[in-house]
């Protein structure tokens, strides 16, 4: 089992985050996952994984002392290193998660749906068949006859298609 810090769960994005707490190690709902901030998210994982004290200390352990920055970088080259992104920018990129996750859910909510809606109508299809050919056999008509019509009518309805 991985063991993360919060330093290094905040420092991932939130589908990174939120595809660590549905994996199988952690396992949150998809659809908790969805609606939760990135902090609850966080504090999920912490949780799961024994708390943030033992993570703290594994990593505490192996992380490496922080290294100083060289002071000799010129002025333009720390400017352009240091182009970390604006809040604004996390806030959007965080409301279009959100808007791409509940995007999914609907998804897959409409496909349930269609499914349903398919196998209702291919229920309805049969019914009626059986229907037509009570109707078809109370009639002088043979039974091999009312096949034979019901077979040319789906041969016509495929060619349609």
């Amino acid at each position: 089992m991985a063991s993360y810090t919060r330093e290094e769960l905040e420092g991932m994005r939130r589908s990174e985050i939120r595809t660590l707490a549905v994996s199988d190690e952690f396992g949150m709902s998809p659809k908790e996952a969805v609606t939760a901030p990135s902090k609850d998210l966080i504090e999920f994982i912490l949780s799961k994984q024994g708390g943030e004290k033992k993570a703290s200390k594994k990593s505490a352990k192996a992380a490496p002392p922080p290294e100083e920055a060289p002071e000799e970088a010129a002025p333009e080259e720390a400017a352009e290193e240091e182009a970390p992104t604006s809040k604004t920018s996390k806030k959007e990129s965080n409301a279009i998660v959100t808007r791409i996750d509940k995007l999914g859910l609907s998804l897959d909510e409409v496909e349930k749906s269609l499914k349903s809606e398919v196998g209702d109508v291919k229920q309805q299809v049969y019914v009626l068949m059986a229907m037509l050919k009570l109707m078809l056999g109370t009639t002088d008509l043979e039974p091999d006859d009312v096949d034979a019509e019901i077979a040319k009518a789906n041969e016509e309805f495929e060619k349609g298609e």
